[in-house]
């Protein structure tokens, strides 16, 4: 695992096993609606999720850790430079499932679009390395996909069907597949021309049935055509032959996409095993995107409000300057209202203040700013 993500991930742990606050003193705070508002600014589901669902933190090196891979990207993100995140949730989920897993070609074409949004996050963060020291080194820790979207680009088309350059055997395979598969039709429409001809059909053209090609016959005249019945219409009238001279050339094609459908599921399987090897990067990988649209989204959300970080010094005293509560500056934007700010100082000697005042006056706005 990246060491950046290591360590937060010890360090929310740690704030889940010992919380800062209880949940009822973040309730009466607003924690959660105020993490809502940050996670709405994310771009992915997982980011959002994880933004609302992150509790208070007293490490002050991780906060300070914090502070710092918002610092290193704030001036790129204002400068309209910020970094490529895209959303992840549905690819990574794709991932994390159970092993034996088996990604089907839709889903392969997924991860390789992540693993492509991926290395141009790596990418990025690389080349700002210097603006970017510690998200940069977190990059390093990570391996670069371009063999494996290689791989899945060069076998899936962007439906998740495999291509023909999956691989020789099975270009030859399909071609031989097309080729038998026009033998077969001349055979039946033959057949079909002559037994309506002799009047012995019931419609005019070739019909399948499974994956047969059949002459539609009037049930009486069933016999004057050689070959085998494979079905019958509800009402009886109709019934569905393989003409005789069709069927070994039916045979044919069908051993053959036999073999096609045999080298189609050895080639998902050897897709499958890239990325199952590779699966382990691809989710540290992913976890950094995740991380960089959380980062970026706190930093939109700082923008939008025109915020400002607090400065934390225990031995200072408490000083807050036209502070500003951010859901009640939310619920008075809806009528054109503006929240009043909020000045308080208090003495470094001093331990206790006390608000006083009318009711709706303002105070538990004040205490829950504060």
């Amino acid at each position: 695992m990246i060491d950046l993500l290591q360590r937060l991930a010890v360090a929310d742990e740690a704030a889940r096993q010992a919380p800062v606050a209880d949940p009822r003193v973040c309730e009466l705070l607003g924690w959660r609606r105020i993490a809502a508002q940050v996670g709405a600014c994310c771009h992915d589901a997982r980011a959002a999720a994880a933004t609302v669902a992150e509790l208070p933190h007293a490490d002050r090196a991780i906060i300070a850790l914090r502070h710092t891979l918002a610092d290193e990207l704030r001036p790129l993100e204002t400068a309209g430079d910020g970094p490529p995140v895209v959303a992840v949730a549905d690819a990574m989920a794709l991932l994390e499932q159970p092993s034996p897993r088996r990604l089907e070609g839709g889903d392969l074409v997924q991860v390789a679009g992540l693993a492509e949004a991926l290395d141009r996050l790596r990418g990025w963060l690389l080349q700002h390395r210097d603006e970017l020291p510690v998200w940069s080194d977190a990059a390093g820790q990570v391996p670069g996909f371009t063999g494996l979207v290689g791989d899945l680009r060069r076998c899936l088309d962007r439906d998740g069907h495999l291509l023909d350059s999956a691989s020789p055997l099975l270009a030859r395979l399909r071609r031989a597949a097309g080729e038998r598969e026009q033998q077969v039709r001349r055979s039946v429409q033959q057949a079909m021309a002559e037994a309506a001809r002799r009047g012995w059909t019931t419609a005019g053209e070739v019909t399948v049935r499974g994956d047969r090609f059949c002459v539609p016959l009037k049930s009486g005249d069933k016999r004057k055509l050689p070959g085998i019945v494979h079905d019958r219409s509800q009402t009886g009238q109709t019934i569905y032959v393989e003409p005789a001279d069709t069927v070994q050339l039916a045979n044919d094609l069908a051993e053959v996409r036999l073999e096609m459908a045999a080298e189609e599921t050895r080639i998902l399987l050897d897709l499958n095993q890239r990325v199952d090897e590779a699966q382990p990067a691809l989710l540290a990988a992913g976890e950094l995107m995740v991380l960089a649209d959380r980062v970026r989204a706190g930093l939109r959300w700082s923008e939008a409000r025109d915020a400002r970080r607090p400065a934390l010094d225990a031995d200072r005293p408490l000083r807050i300057h036209r502070a500003r509560h951010p859901l009640l500056e939310e619920a008075l934007a809806s009528s054109g209202a503006s929240v009043v700010p909020l000045d308080l100082a208090l003495p470094a000697d001093r331990r206790v203040l006390v608000i006083s005042g009318p009711n709706a006056g303002g105070k538990s706005v004040a205490m829950k700013t504060v």
